[in-house]
């Protein structure tokens, strides 16, 4: 069954696995903070979506980020490296979706250079994607009472 939860989860497991990421946190990204994560990290933002009938579209704002050195020397390497993982992260979701249970849209995926200060200074890609439930995979019974009380 797909969910929230469970895109969630995969994005933790992907984290897990994937070589180069050391962490993963989702929420909003005003919350990131440099003194409690180890980087690189994968950090997942929702961002608005929509409900079309039986069709449930979540969106998040993907974070893959790296702490710049002071002089910002490693800048080019962090811009290129975070790209290559947010591809991975694209490769992984397009190539595993079940489309009775989820599709993920690899096309049109906008992706955002950044560098911003979350206690220290920080760089690399925002990857906007895109993923599709169906309602009735979200919850298998709508929970109700049922009988007489």
């Amino acid at each position: 069954m797909a969910s929230f939860k469970t895109i969630i989860e995969k994005l933790e497991l992907f984290t897990e696995q994937h070589l180069q990421l050391n962490d993963f946190d989702w929420g909003n990204p005003d919350n990131i903070t440099t003194k409690d994560h180890t980087f690189p990290m994968l950090f997942a933002a929702p961002v608005p979506g929509n409900i079309n009938g039986s069709l449930v579209t979540l969106r998040f704002d993907l974070y893959i980020l790296d702490l710049e050195a002071q002089d910002f020397s490693n800048l080019l390497t962090i811009m290129n490296e975070t790209l290559f993982i947010g591809n991975d992260i694209i490769t992984e979701f397009f190539e595993e979706q079940d489309g009775e249970l989820f599709n993920f849209s690899a096309e049109n995926v906008s992706v955002t250079p950044f560098e911003a200060k979350f206690g220290d200074h920080c760089a690399g890609w925002i990857f906007n994607v895109e993923i599709t439930l169906t309602a009735n995979s979200c919850y298998d019974e709508i929970p109700k009472i049922t009988g007489t009380p």
